[in-house]
């Protein structure tokens, strides 16, 4: 199983994170996009969309490329990770998991990901930040209160929102942000980094 990724990208990272976690044999290869070739024949090949990550795999003999970082969560869950990680079965579980993943994809990159970009890539106006930043704190308290309740997101046990979630807060710094007032997130990103298979991002 090969994983297209750039090491600075966050969804590059959330789909490594999960990979290592759910125990899954892979190679790492980079794509390198400050170099343009995302956008290369050979990767538009693989992904036409030219986006990064991607997962390549053979299913019952033919080759299957998963592009889009919460469909290869849900992906390395179904096949490689065992149902605890996403129990469909367990219906009130899978819909928080799939609320907490929607949140990722949503809120938390109109936030902690878009305030990454601005702070640390500097690719987006300035002047945009602060909505950013105050979204991130009201959702940074509501996961607080949640967590104040429960060790992991969506279930006495972890599963794929704290895999999610994790890999979006892991940046927090480099977005501006701080987790102070949040000792309940604290101590959660202490337990999930002392998971096994727990690796950590590339930072700049």
């Amino acid at each position: 199983m090969d994983i297209y990724s750039f090491p600075y990208s966050l969804p590059s990272y959330r789909a490594r994170l999960a990979a290592s976690m759910l125990g899954c044999e892979f190679n790492t290869v980079n794509i390198d996009l400050m170099a343009g070739e995302q956008k290369s024949e050979h990767y538009l090949a693989i992904n036409p969309m030219g986006k990064i990550p991607a997962l390549v795999n053979t299913y019952k003999g033919e080759k299957l490329v998963v592009s889009d970082s919460m469909a290869i969560l849900r992906y390395l869950a179904r096949t490689s990770g065992g149902s605890t990680w996403y129990p469909e079965e367990q219906f009130d579980v899978a819909a928080k998991i799939d609320v907490y993943l929607s949140m990722v994809a949503n809120e938390l990159f109109d936030s902690v990901e878009k305030g990454r970009i601005i702070k640390a890539f500097k690719m987006i106006d300035e002047a945009e930040y602060p909505a950013c930043s105050s979204l991130a704190y009201d959702l940074f308290t509501q996961i607080d209160t949640n967590l104040a309740r429960s060790k992991f997101l969506a279930a006495d046990f972890i599963t794929l929102a704290d895999i999610a979630v994790i890999s979006t807060l892991v940046y927090f710094e480099e977005a501006g942000l701080s987790l102070d007032n949040h000792p309940n997130i604290q101590r959660w990103m202490t337990d999930i980094k002392a998971t096994e298979g727990f690796i950590a991002p590339t930072l700049l």
